[in-house]
């Protein structure tokens, strides 16, 4: 069982990787076209205002988070999947799909919470 839960591990580790892998190859062929073009294209935070910066550090932070509670809930399936009928693993297992759909209906509150915030900040800037 220990092997399974290795070769899991690893076959995770690895989509990860991919999936960031991919997205920088995806964001590289924008950049094509030589170094001007390329300079041209890179976002500077001096162009942001602190409003912007905090706004994109908040939401950044939710989806990190979000991220994080979807792995407890993808650990937590697996270990109930895996428990075998042992009440100690299921019950393990069942805390953590609680605490993982708490956590989630969480983040997404909070991330309607700041986009309503930021929103209603924007708009206030744009039209006083």
């Amino acid at each position: 069982m220990k092997k399974f839960y290795t070769i899991f591990a690893i076959v995770f580790l690895i989509a990860i990787l991919f999936s960031i892998f991919g997205f920088e190859i995806a964001q590289a062929s924008r950049f094509s076209g030589g170094l001007q073009n390329t300079a041209g294209n890179v976002p500077t935070l001096g162009k942001a205002t602190p409003q912007s910066f905090a706004a994109t550090l908040v939401k950044s932070l939710i989806i990190f988070v979000g991220v994080i509670f979807m792995i407890v809930f993808i650990y937590g399936g697996a270990l109930y999947m895996f428990s075998q009928g042992d009440p100690k693993k299921t019950q393990k297992a069942k805390g953590l799909l609680v605490t993982a759909i708490i956590g989630l209906a969480i983040v997404l509150l909070a991330y309607t919470i700041a986009y309503f915030v930021s929103s209603t900040i924007e708009q206030s800037l744009i039209s006083p």
